[in-house]
């Protein structure tokens, strides 16, 4: 395990032969594989003072998003000046993900906005009718993008078209879902309820099975990789799972003096071995 500055990281992506982690008070870094990593950096044409939540990577490029906020670079390492995309309509992003030739990015209150090249995003706008969810998770697998929000399934196979579904499995609890990933043929999401881990999953991403408590741990993310999930949280835990349903018992993560690590882990990313 290697400490890297003094911010906390957000999110991690792979690209072009490169992991980039974005974090707190606009800082990155860079690791060629995933070991050692460049001194952390504040992006040089955008505000430092913004935190980078979450990056996707498609189409020769790296975009991050922040509270209103988009920026994009090719190397991550040189960015281009923050774009607002959406403080006129108060909706704060929420999850990016790159699929079907577009990135696509959820937002509050609704909103959905895309673009094919990372730098010019349609016009943000309402896609689920009256109902207005707060997604901070999405993802793409099998031809549709697919995210949940308390008791709501999203879909789309376009990222401009969306469907709204009614659950009545995810509807038991309000569960804070965090992340979503697509593997071995089916969608699974991890989140929380106070201090309670729940994990679901669906093979369409419209109809999700009965969410079920994964130990005390808010899992805050999950990965799929050479055929197995992996879902990470709250004080350095972990769970693994072959089919997204039978989960592993928790473990803590041991650095290489075999100390247990201890941290939030919020960003996991799985590549092809070299």
């Amino acid at each position: 395990m290697a400490v890297v500055g003094t911010n906390e990281w957000r999110s991690i992506a792979y690209g072009n032969g490169i992991y980039v982690a974005v974090g707190e008070n606009g800082y990155v870094t860079t690791s060629t594989y995933g070991v050692n990593w460049t001194t952390p950096k504040v992006t040089t044409t955008v505000d430092g003072a913004r935190t980078w939540h979450a990056i996707a990577y498609g189409n020769g490029k790296f975009v991050a998003i922040s509270g209103y906020w988009v920026t994009s670079s090719t190397d991550g390492k040189t960015w281009i000046t923050g774009q607002d995309i959406s403080s006129a309509e108060r909706a704060t992003l929420g999850d990016i993900t790159y699929g079907n030739g577009k990135f696509v990015i959820a937002m509050s209150n609704g909103y959905i906005t895309y673009s094919t090249d990372g730098n010019t995003w349609a016009t943000i706008s309402r896609k689920f009718g009256r109902i207005y969810p707060n997604l901070t998770n999405i993802c793409f697998g099998n031809g549709n993008f697919a995210g949940i929000w308390n008791k709501y399934a999203v879909s789309s196979a376009d990222g401009e078209t969306w469907e709204i579904t009614e659950s009545a499995e995810l509807g038991a609890k309000i569960i804070s879902w965090r992340a979503i990933t697509y593997g071995k043929g089916k969608y699974v999401a991890v989140g929380y309820d106070g201090m309670q881990g729940y994990i679901t999953s669906s093979v369409d991403g419209i109809a999700w099975t009965t969410p079920v408590q994964q130990y005390n741990v808010n899992w805050y993310n999950i990965a799929f990789c050479n055929g197995m999930f992996i879902a990470c949280g709250s004080n350095g835990y972990i769970t693994t799972s072959t089919d997204g349903e039978t989960w592993t018992p928790k473990q803590l993560l041991k650095d290489e003096n075999g100390n247990n690590v201890t941290k939030f882990l919020r960003g996991i990313i799985a590549v092809p071995a070299k």
